[in-house]
């Protein structure tokens, strides 16, 4: 029978002789929460990228406001240095005194007015950076706001359908020839699971017995299955929680 789901498992060695398995789970969902995923996430990506606008935009203003006092200046500056170096050219009665008093001092003017500028740089670089570090943490506010609707989207789709079966069946794979086997679960999932025991002893050369035991502090969508070689997890949560590691670290 063809499923209407596709799974791709992904096995990790623990120290010692336990094993995860992690599983991820993906069901088909119907449009209304396909659109719901989509506008959350393009409504969140729209506010982040205003507010980061806005910090560039302000920065730049700052940064003009500044560059046009610093020309003021600077002109206001040179002004009073050749008016300066005039004055004391003709208090000292020499041409040459005032052209050494203009020299000495626009240079000043100039560094002055440099200064300035450089720092109104400064405060651009400065934002610039402080919006590459805000869309950073909001890009994984981002991701870990999408991982949380899809994951509750597949736990309703495993609810509603045989999908905890078709995980277990992905780890029953690693499972072959083993002598018991015990499947730990919500109690949701207690009675169709018992219906396959006869299935996969056949399936899987299990020589034992498979046994079900309910377990309320595991969550819908998730499964441990323990044998004598060692434990599997598997599940929604389990296979998230890996891919999500992996994109954000």
């Amino acid at each position: 029978m063809q499923s209407s789901y596709s799974l791709i498992k992904k096995d990790q060695a623990l120290s010692g002789e336990q094993m995860k398995i992690s599983t991820n789970y993906v069901a088909k969902t119907t449009n209304e929460s396909n659109s719901n995923v989509r506008e959350n996430e393009s409504n969140m990506v729209g506010n982040f990228e205003v507010i980061g606008a806005s910090i560039i935009k302000e920065a730049q203003r700052k940064r003009d406001q500044i560059l046009i006092e610093s020309k003021t200046q600077a002109a206001l500056i040179e002004k009073n240095a050749y008016e300066k170096g005039y004055n004391q050219g003709i208090q000292n009665g020499h041409e040459d005194g005032k052209k050494e008093a203009i020299a000495a001092t626009i240079p000043k003017a100039k560094k002055e007015a440099t200064d300035i500028i450089n720092n109104a740089e400064k405060i651009l670089s400065g934002a610039e950076q402080d919006y590459n570090e805000y869309l950073k943490k909001k890009t994984q506010d981002i991701i870990k706001l999408a991982f949380s609707i899809s994951g509750k989207i597949l736990k309703k789709e495993v609810l509603k359908d045989d999908g905890i079966d078709l995980i277990i069946d992905e780890a029953f794979k690693l499972a072959k020839g083993e002598q018991n086997i015990i499947i730990r679960c919500n109690r949701i999932y207690e009675e169709q699971l018992k219906e396959k025991i006869k299935i996969w002893k056949v399936s899987y050369n299990i020589t034992g017995e498979i046994f079900i035991i309910v377990s309320d502090d595991i969550q819908p969508g998730n499964a441990i299955i323990e044998k004598n070689s060692g434990k599997m997890e598997v599940g929604v949560d389990i296979g998230l929680e890996k891919i999500m590691k992996a994109i954000i670290g």
